[in-house]
């Protein structure tokens, strides 16, 4: 809620609900075209690592993923993985530390959950 008020003395409830939580991971090309996929629960190493294998997989021609440095991100279980990676033709570049303007999927994050979702969603 972004503000209030109430009368003195009186009571004001607000109804809430605990709901599963929801979270997605995108992958968006130069041309704006986004494969996401929706996850209950965390965002974790793992499942970053599921979602770059199977881009992996059918690459034609050398692929820039470009990620911010969130930790799930930069693990070791991600590192570790580069190097399988780049014989697949799949590069990662990390965004230098807050800057999420130069992260184009970062923009698109704010723009949905600003203007596309509901408040009360």
């Amino acid at each position: 809620m972004p503000y209030g008020w109430q009368e003195k003395g009186e009571d004001i409830e607000i109804d809430s609900s605990r709901s599963r939580r929801l979270n997605v991971l995108g992958l968006m090309n130069c041309d704006r075209e986004l494969d996401a996929y929706i996850f209950e629960g965390r965002i974790t190493s793992e499942v970053v690592i599921s979602c770059l294998d199977k881009l992996a997989e059918n690459l034609k021609i050398k692929t820039i993923v470009v990620m911010d440095k969130a930790s799930f991100h930069t693990s070791k279980k991600i590192r570790e993985k580069i190097s399988e990676w780049q014989q697949k033709k799949l590069e990662i570049f990390w965004l230098p530390s807050y800057s999420p303007e130069m992260n184009l999927i970062e923009i698109l994050w704010r723009f949905m959950k600003y203007e596309w979702i509901e408040i009360d969603a």
